[in-house]
């Protein structure tokens, strides 16, 4: 709703959506393959970028949920970064800035874990938003 109000163009819900029972429906062969639903987010990301400088893409939970079904935050990172090449296959991992938990301890904890996961799989880590340190 706050995007409409001030015009910023989004998408509400993105092409992949974990729905209760998804891990096991994916496992089960339910659902659409990894592959399917990384290259659905890519193009969904690039029909949003275009004319525009900067897109945010919003991740969810901590950076290996899905991780199960190949659609974990870091390859959604892979899979929805800019284009490097004209057939629409090769592309730079999306930067990805980490969103803290608040405290101290625990806060700078979990980031240092998060980064070392996305820098282990190649996808930079820009920094951290930390609430009420």
């Amino acid at each position: 709703k706050y995007c409409k109000s001030v015009g910023v163009e989004c998408v509400p819900v993105g092409p992949v959506v974990y729905f209760k029972g998804f891990t096991r429906a994916f496992l089960a062969g339910e659902t659409e393959s990894s592959e399917v639903l990384l290259e659905k987010a890519g193009k969904a990301v690039d029909s949003l970028a275009k004319g525009k400088r900067v897109v945010i893409i919003d991740g969810v939970g901590y950076p290996a949920v899905g991780s199960i079904c190949g659609t974990d935050n870091a390859s959604m990172a892979r899979a929805c970064g800019p284009l490097i090449s004209s057939d629409h296959q090769s592309r730079n991992p999306a930067p990805v800035l980490l969103v803290g938990k608040s405290g101290v301890g625990d806060a700078v904890d979990s980031f240092n874990l998060n980064s070392a996961f996305f820098e282990l799989v190649g996808v930079t880590v820009l920094g951290g938003i930390f609430n009420r340190l």
